[in-house]
Formats: C-alpha cells, sequence, structure tokens
C-alpha cells in the first residue's frame, strides 16, 4: 500500500508553455506572408493552415506534458475520465449548452435590426459561394479547434488557475489568458482576425479580444456544471463558434453580441455566487491510499 500526495498544479508553466508552442508555429505562418497573389495561393492556405493547427494543438500538448510527467495517478485518471466519461454531462444544463450561444447571436441580429443592419444576416452564411472557405470554417472552428482548444484549457489550464486564485479570479485571469493567445493570429493572413485588423476601424479587432472575457465565463460556468466535462466544454466551444461562423452577423452586430454575452456572464455571476465566490480549491484528493488501481480519500 502507497500513499499519494495531492499534486500541486503549475498555472505558470502551462501559461508559458501554451503562449510559447503556440505562438512558435503561428510565427511561421506569419513568416509566410506575401503578396496578395501569394497569400491566394492553395500551397500557401494549406501550410498556413498546417500551422495554424498545430498552433491550435499546443495547449493539449502542454497540458498532456504536465499531466504525464507529474505521475501523479489521481490526475492522470481525473483527465481521462473528464474526456471519456459521457456520464459527466449533466442533462439539465445539455439544452443550455446547444442552445445559449445561438440564442444570444439571434437576439444580437434582432438589436442590430434597430440601428439599421440587414435581415439578411438570418441566413447561414454571407457568402454561400465560397463553399470551400465556409467547409474550412467549420472543420476548423466547429471541430478542431473546440476538441484541440479545451482538452489543454479546461484539462488542465483552468483548474490550475482555480487551485491557486479561486473561481472569479481565475476565471477573468484566464478569460485575458485566451485573449492575449489569439493576438497572432492578427497577423497570419486568411485568418478571420486577420480580417479584423484590416477593417477601417481598430473597434472590431479590439471587440473580439474584450468579448473573450464574458465568453470564458460562460464556458466556464458551464464547465462546472457539467461535472467539468472536457467534451460538455467542446460542445458550447463548438456552438459558440458555429453562431459565429455560420450566421452572416455583421462587424455591428458582433459588437451587440459581445454586449449581450456580457450581460449573460454577469447574470450568471449573480445568480449562482456560491461558485464564483469559491475560493482557491483542487478537485484532487489531499493525500490518497492505493487499493488496487482504486484511489480512496484519507481520514484526517
Amino acid at each position: 500500500m502507497s500513499v499519494e500526495k495531492i499534486y500541486h498544479y503549475r498555472p505558470g508553466l502551462f501559461v508559458l508553455m501554451s503562449l510559447g508552442l503556440t505562438w512558435f508555429w503561428w510565427a511561421l505562418a506569419i513568416g509566410l506572408g506575401g503578396s496578395g497573389e501569394q497569400v491566394e495561393t492553395y500551397a500557401f492556405k494549406a501550410v498556413t493552415f498546417a500551422f495554424a493547427v498545430i498552433g491550435l494543438l499546443a495547449p493539449t500538448i502542454t497540458a498532456v506534458i504536465l499531466i504525464v510527467r507529474s505521475r501523479n495517478r489521481a490526475l492522470i485518471e481525473d483527465f481521462l475520465d473528464r474526456i471519456i466519461n459521457f456520464r459527466r454531462i449533466s442533462p439539465r444544463y445539455l439544452i443550455l449548452t446547444l442552445a445559449l450561444p445561438p440564442a444570444a447571436m439571434c437576439l444580437a441580429i434582432g438589436l442590430s435590426l434597430l440601428v439599421g443592419q440587414s435581415t439578411d444576416q438570418f441566413s447561414l452564411t454571407a457568402d454561400p459561394g465560397k463553399i470551400g472557405i465556409l467547409v474550412t470554417q467549420i472543420v476548423l472552428t466547429m471541430i478542431l479547434a473546440p476538441i484541440l482548444e479545451e482538452m489543454g484549457w479546461r484539462g488542465y489550464g483552468v483548474d490550475s488557475f482555480r487551485a491557486r486564485i479561486g473561481m472569479l479570479k481565475a476565471t477573468l485571469a484566464f478569460g485575458v489568458l485566451l485573449s492575449v493567445w489569439h493576438a497572432p493570429l492578427t497577423l497570419i493572413p486568411g485568418s478571420y482576425h486577420y480580417g479584423l485588423a484590416q477593417m477601417d476601424s481598430p473597434i472590431y479587432l479590439a471587440n473580439f479580444f474584450i468579448g473573450a472575457i464574458p465568453v470564458t465565463i460562460i464556458i466556464n460556468w458551464l464547465y462546472y456544471k457539467h461535472n467539468r466535462s472536457i467534451l460538455a466544454t467542446a460542445l458550447v466551444h463548438a456552438t459558440l463558434n458555429a453562431s459565429g461562423v455560420l450566421l452572416a452577423a455583421t462587424p455591428v452586430t458582433d459588437l451587440i453580441a459581445t454586449g449581450v454575452f456580457t450581460v449573460i456572464a454577469v447574470a450568471i455571476v449573480m445568480l449562482d455566487r456560491s461558485l464564483f465566490g469559491d475560493g482557491p480549491r483542487t478537485f484532487l484528493p489531499e493525500s490518497v491510499e492505493e487499493v488496487g488501481s482504486v484511489f480512496v480519500p484519507q481520514e484526517t
């Protein structure tokens, strides 16, 4: 019989490794930038897409490295269970997970009509003729990005922050991290963020980075309501991205949407004060007795 002590999360190392690995690959994509004709070639798009995907993998690679190198059995088993255990997903919050993001975007579009925006925004895409671009966006933003990012962000990052500074502070800090993490994408031609950076007004690009904070509050709340299920957060991440990609919302509507998500986030914090007022905690046992393959918390 052996006793395994509590694992101490390493949020600082997680941040440095995630940013460093991601930005390295995205810097390579930025270095490929050239003339407009070069950007439009299939070879350029294929390479930059590959580098973008590798960059998306960085948080998950970081999480896996830190978890495996810890040699902490409870941490490893907890990580795997949160990926494959469908029973963690709360049926009570599943409908909200699927419905909240598109409902919020539709509300934002409805409000935008009051300031002269077009009803065409309710169509599925602003340019249905560019099927290839649409398919690429769907694959990257609705399938790859949610899965690849959430295994890192919620697989290790959020819990590591919460273990040190508590729920509300951890969520706000993580929103800032996600905002900063996306920054290099503004320099990669063909990315959504690059398009925002090319607009006449910087407010549209700033809106994306500001909007990361209320969205993080919503996702983190659902993450814990779904018993820390990585599957559930990948699902809400996908529905959030889908709401932005599939609906032909204008930049003005995106500004309104940030306001809508901010109101929702503030309401969640106010209504669930017990969760957001929770101080630092870890979801791993402080010490465990290893009995066969089962870890049982020791009594103190």
